[in-house]
């Protein structure tokens, strides 16, 4: 979970102020085990050390940094050893650590700095999780094969619900301090996905906290990814919504591979199997021995089928037609993911069906294999 701590800080140290207060800040404390080791304090991005101090003989030590800005650094005992992770600048005169030295980074506490006290907090709070999940994992590995597989799930939804809470709390923190730049740190240990208010609140309260933050701009970017996904997703599901049995399928009309264009529509009066694939498509040309055959077996029993494809290079298209031994109507526009009738049928993978019967209405959606000639059977008899 360090690591957790650590990613989440390391995306922020590019946060920078364009104001740099006058005064000198200063680091110090008592720290036991220590006597004659070096501290050094950097900025987290740095790989030269910023300053340093040997501990003095009763554990103490002191570091000043003359006008620092407003930045992210790491605090640690000897060069290799685990760092701390604070945050500060030249308005906050004085920073306080105490702990072992032997294990800085599990025995700290800092003072003086609201921002290094709240990732304190952060990271303790996530510490707390990993040595959770740690101690279940080694139950769950301990179990034997034979172990009732209740006790294992109860486990495991234990893990789950433990996980759910920590991000409960990680978001609420992050929206109590949300105009603290560790905040973007604390949001962002959790997924987006699951926390794209939070993540907005926060993004929208730093922007006159850190505004030429290009870590911030970063965070914008993101969110607006997100919402974009969103909103795509939300026209997927409705277009999905629409093809509900029974409902009126969209109509297609594309091209063919010699330029023809055909309409699903002029196929009114029979029962008409949309299948849309690609050449690129490893599941949809080992499904299509299986289409051959059912079209071999029920094309002269008022069934069609037209084969949407999203291709974008044409004599691949015409390649893999030739190839499978596909002998029915073939349509696209050539626009890969972008066909338009790939947005109208809500298409987000394939090989995706709409059979459709003979007033273009919408039978059965995503039939493949044994399924698809199951339903036909019904349809036309065996």
């Amino acid at each position: 979970m360090y690591r957790l701590f650590a990613i989440s800080a390391i995306a922020l140290i590019m946060i920078s102020s364009c104001s740099q207060g006058p005064g000198t800040m200063n680091v110090k404390g008592v720290l036991e085990n220590g006597a004659g080791e070096t501290v050094y304090l950097q900025l987290f991005d740095d790989s030269a050390p910023a300053d340093s101090a040997v501990i003095a003989q009763d554990g103490s030590f002191q570091i000043s940094l003359r006008n620092p800005k407003l930045d992210f650094f790491k605090l640690s005992v000897g060069e290799q050893g685990r760092p701390v992770v604070l945050v500060f600048d030249s308005t906050q005169t004085n920073i306080n650590i105490t702990g072992d030295a032997s294990g800085l980074l599990g025995s700290y506490s800092v003072s003086g700095s609201k921002d290094s006290e709240l990732l304190k907090e952060f990271f303790d709070a996530t510490e707390i999780f990993r040595y959770e999940m740690d101690s279940i994992n080694k139950l769950v590995q301990g179990l034997p094969n034979d172990m009732d597989p209740v006790i294992r799930m109860a486990l495991q939804q234990q893990q789950t619900k433990r996980k759910n809470e920590l991000e409960t709390e990680l978001k609420q923190m992050a929206i109590n301090n949300a105009s603290s730049p560790a905040a973007l740190s604390i949001i962002s240990a959790v997924d987006i996905r699951n926390a794209l208010p939070e993540y907005k609140t926060v993004s929208d309260s730093l922007k006159t906290v850190i505004p030429y933050s290009p870590y911030l701009t970063s965070m914008s970017d993101k969110i607006q990814q997100m919402d974009m996904a969103l909103a795509q997703q939300k026209k997927q599901q409705a277009a999905l919504a629409k093809l509900s049995p029974g409902s009126q399928a969209p109509d297609i009309d594309l091209q063919t591979p010699d330029g023809k264009f055909v309409s699903l529509s002029s196929m009114k009066g029979k029962y008409v199997l949309i299948d849309f694939w690609a050449s690129w498509c490893g599941p949809c040309r080992r499904e299509n021995p299986n289409v051959v055959k059912l079209y071999q077996k029920y094309g002269g029993k008022d069934f069609e089928i037209l084969g949407v494809s999203l291709d974008s290079n044409k004599d691949r298209w015409i390649g893999a037609i030739e190839k499978d031994g596909l002998e029915w109507e073939h349509v696209s526009d050539l626009k890969k993911w972008n066909s338009k009738a790939a947005a109208d049928y809500g298409v987000r993978s394939i090989p995706f069906t709409v059979l459709v019967d003979r007033e273009g209405k919408v039978v059965a959606t995503k039939l493949r294999g044994k399924a698809l000639e199951d339903k036909l059977s019904e349809i036309f008899g065996a």
